[in-house]
């Protein structure tokens, strides 16, 4: 499959497309990856539980 990626100078994906072997892959080619990876995430305990609340409230919206 990378055999068949057309001569580009960066590779823009979303991160389906994220792994070290597909990154080095690209860079031996002289692709420049533009791959977004996850970013670790805030655990506070406040969001937590406002997102917990928020996802309540939708979901009984989706049941109406």
């Amino acid at each position: 499959m990378i055999d068949t990626l057309p001569k580009a100078d960066a590779k823009l994906s979303d991160r389906g497309y994220d792994g070290d072997w597909f990154r080095h892959a690209l860079i031996e080619r002289g692709i420049t990856p533009r791959i977004e990876r996850p970013t670790a995430r805030c655990h506070s305990r406040t969001i937590e539980s406002f997102i917990t609340s928020a996802n309540r409230i939708e979901n009984m919206f989706g049941q109406l």
